[in-house]
Order: structure tokens, then sequence, then C-alpha cells
């Protein structure tokens, strides 16, 4: 089931450029089958994201355990843990 989330309406944040484009990739990531490996490519083209910047956003979340990532044909990024798990916070703290 979907959760609504509201916010106040006087209640104001501003988040990077960084710590929004990994929010949009692990969001994509999130809503993947759980086997399923995303290339930095299809991620990218997915949440319109350059491409190089992505990629230094997710090593930065793989090196923090957020996500991970394996390499070859078949490869690429899937969720470290599950994405209940996984907090805006901790996002911003790393990115």
């Amino acid at each position: 089931p979907d959760k609504e989330v509201r916010f106040r309406s006087d209640a104001a944040m501003i988040l990077s450029k960084a710590t929004t484009y990994g929010i949009r990739a692990l969001a994509y990531l999130a809503k993947q089958p759980k086997s399923q490996w995303c290339g930095l490519r299809e991620i990218a083209d997915a949440e319109q994201i350059p491409p190089l910047y992505l990629g230094k956003l997710m090593n930065e979340l793989r090196r923090h355990r957020l996500v991970q990532s394996t390499k070859g044909i078949h490869g690429g990024y899937a969720l470290a843990r599950a994405a209940e798990d996984i907090n805006i916070l901790t996002v911003f703290r790393v990115l």
C-alpha cells in the first residue's frame, strides 16, 4: 500500500542536487524486482541525471553500503538493504 506523505506548509527543506539525485536513484532501485541489477545508464536515463555525476554519487552510496554493485554485462546496482531501512537523513548525511 502506498503511503501518503504530508508536509506542514511552513516547513521548508532545501536539499542539495547530490542529495536529490541520490534519493531519486535509490527510489528507482527500490521499485525494481529484488534480483534485478540496474545499469548506471538505465538509472541516469530514467531519472534524467547526468551519468558521470550519478556515477560519483553511486560510488559514495556504495561506499556507505546503501547500494551494492557488480561488474560485467549483467552487472549494475541494487539496494544493499531493504528500502524500508534506508531513510532520507542517512542519504543526506552521506551525500
